[in-house]
């Protein structure tokens, strides 16, 4: 689907966006769907580079921050879909350090108890 027929979708179905707002939303996935791409290249033991990493504006308590997507199993046995956290660090991590850090994140947030971590998706990397 095109970006205009994707907007001329979301309006016809009843949604209201400023063009300029659905431009920003449609390129940021863009972005990140070639971040995703990308990473499935580097194994787990490789540092995730600097050029993944987006600059940003954002006062972060740390340099590098990673954004991601995930469905979990909470402590009913409930499958959670689409659960958005964070994760930082002061240093360049592997993407098997990112990917520990986000399921660690994940287990001691009490907010959703989580019993089990079936994917993560949609990683952004940030630095400011």
């Amino acid at each position: 689907m095109t970006l205009t027929g994707a907007l001329s979708e979301y309006r016809a179905g009843g949604g209201a966006i400023r063009t300029a707002d659905w431009l920003e939303l449609w390129h940021r996935y863009g972005d990140a769907a070639q971040t995703w791409d990308t990473l499935y290249q580097y194994k787990p033991g490789d540092t995730v580079p600097e050029s993944l990493f987006a600059q940003v504006d954002i006062n972060y308590s740390s340099k590098y921050v990673m954004t991601y997507t995930t469905t979990i199993r909470d402590e009913f046995g409930n499958l959670v879909h689409d659960v958005q956290r964070q994760v930082e660090s002061d240093r360049r991590l592997t993407l098997a350090e990112w990917t520990d850090a986000a399921k660690q994140n994940l287990y001691e947030d009490m907010s959703i108890p989580t019993q089990e971590v079936y994917q993560i998706t949609d990683v952004e990397f940030f630095t400011h």
